[in-house]
């Protein structure tokens, strides 16, 4: 049995003492190579088995054994454990809705077509992004679709979410 034409005669990276440690290797499932080399010295494996002892030979690098040899690497990461004092701390003074309100924007690979334009539109006029507003208070999330990411445009989504926010908190 040759493993991917490791032990090939055209393969030039292995010389041919380490050609036939990796093949007795293979052939005893992967036993350590010291192992190889000892049965060897004792004749176990023949006439070839004997050269298999010399110490000259440097045990070549079996893919399987190296592969078994790999452990998960620890990613350092840290536990944090919420505090029960902590819960709701950023809520905690913002009792009516619209005191405390985040805004973020997010961005569209694939251009997004208008509601009321049957996908007739120029690409210009298509969707790009938009700005997700989250009410701390009352937990309320509104997202407002826009054309671009410029600020006149992220200004305009504010103003319309600041008119649409008494409905909002409702």
């Amino acid at each position: 049995m040759q493993l991917l034409g490791l032990t090939r005669e055209s393969n030039l990276n292995l010389t041919p003492g380490q050609k036939r440690l990796l093949r007795w290797h293979h052939a005893l499932v992967h036993i350590g190579f010291s192992t190889v080399r000892h049965i060897g010295k004792l004749g176990w494996l023949g006439s070839q088995g004997v050269s298999l002892g010399d110490p000259k030979i440097p045990s070549p690098l079996c893919g399987s054994c190296q592969y078994r040899k790999g452990h998960k690497q620890s990613t350092q990461a840290t536990k944090t454990v919420a505090l029960p004092q902590a819960q709701g701390a950023i809520t905690k003074n913002n009792l009516v809705p619209g005191d405390l309100v985040s805004m973020d924007h997010m961005v569209i690979k694939q251009p997004g077509r208008r509601f009321e334009s049957r996908g007739r539109e120029s690409d210009d006029k298509m969707f790009r992004g938009g700005t997700i507003f989250v009410d701390a208070a009352s937990c309320r999330i509104k997202i407002k679709c826009q054309h671009g990411l410029s600020a006149v445009e992220t200004l305009q989504s504010k103003m319309e979410f600041e008119r649409e926010a008494p409905y909002l908190c409702s």
